[in-house]
């Protein structure tokens, strides 16, 4: 009967260790990264200064997931004192998977008006996600479909856990010239591995939108629309063009293949475009969005338009050379 209770007790203590090795959900109160207060550096860093780059100033990061959405691993960057800037400022998460480099990273310009939201392996294979800047609260919050990311499933383990931020120029071509045009930095350092959760259930995957933002009324305009489905099902897609008129769900198309529609915008004014997928088992996508402007034409701007409508080889290569 002793060996017995010896034997329980030591099953329990065995899995008490392996769960207390595991690290699960983070959160604001448990991060996976801590940073040091004004610990800023980089030629326009000052401590005296300092504080007015609060928006900057990482306090903290950690990885989470949500039962209800399996296919996404949801990124939080909390700093001092999130608010936009006129200048670029970047703020972003790496990791490790599997022996590949992964990063989560957004940018905004002016008083962000524009900023947009993007993730991958580190090495610049990058496409677009959702995310979100939470001024009340000062995150930063990141939403990762986990296939874009090697597709971590339940155990698996994310090292190398780190989270920096920046204000760089605003303009790319200094970068190029000037170096990485980093003018301050904070770098959070290496923090706890995270342990996944969960498996994914196959979400498709929605890409941008490819076509012109720059619209003239009661012109017919093309629009490339891609969805990725993880386990290569056929999809659907759902489109708003923004004028009230909607294309609802037509299909199948073959996934991770280029889809052509074609629309018309009759008054001038801003539109936003939203699409999304859906696979055979009715497992839907994000939103891809676009913003365009529909407005008046000039003669020399028709003439070009009716051209390329009448020779769409040219204007499909143009689109995919110029990304219009």
């Amino acid at each position: 009967m002793k060996i017995k209770i010896f034997l329980v007790c030591m099953l329990l203590i065995t899995s008490i260790l392996q769960f207390s090795s595991m690290v699960f959900a983070g959160d604001e109160t448990d991060p996976e990264i801590v940073d040091e207060e004004y610990d800023l550096f980089g030629p326009w860093a000052d401590p005296v200064s300092q504080p007015q780059y609060a928006y900057l100033d990482i306090d903290s990061a950690w990885f989470t997931e949500d039962e209800n959405e399996p296919d996404y691993l949801f990124l939080y960057e909390k700093v001092k004192d999130l608010e936009y800037k006129k200048l670029r400022s970047i703020y972003s998460m790496h990791w490790d998977y599997d022996g590949t480099k992964y990063a989560a990273g957004t940018h905004t310009h002016t008083f962000g008006t524009y900023k947009v939201f993007i993730s991958g392996k580190s090495k610049g294979e990058y496409f677009n996600i959702n995310g979100e800047y939470d001024l009340e609260n000062n995150y930063v919050i990141f939403r990762v479909p986990k296939f874009l990311v090697g597709n971590p499933g339940q155990g698996d383990v994310l090292t190398n856990t780190e989270a920096w931020s920046a204000l760089r120029y605003r303009a790319e071509l200094l970068t190029l010239i000037y170096g990485d045009g980093e003018l301050i930095k904070d770098w959070a350092g290496y923090g706890r591995d995270y342990t996944v959760q969960y498996d994914s259930i196959g979400i498709p995957y929605m890409h941008r939108i490819f076509g012109s933002a720059a619209i003239k009324p009661n012109r017919e305009y093309i629009y490339n629309f891609e969805a990725t489905d993880p386990q290569d099902e056929e999809v659907y897609y759902y489109i708003d063009w923004g004028d009230g008129n909607i294309v609802d769900w037509t299909g199948p198309f073959t996934s991770d293949n280029p889809e052509i529609f074609t629309h018309t915008w009759d008054s001038v004014g801003s539109y936003t475009i939203k699409a999304k997928s859906k696979d055979a088992n009715g497992y839907e996508s994000d939103w891809a969005i676009m913003n365009i402007n529909v407005k008046k034409s000039r003669t020399r701007e028709i003439f070009i338009h009716d051209f390329l409508m009448k020779h769409p080889l040219i204007r499909i290569l143009l689109q995919e050379i110029l990304k219009i």
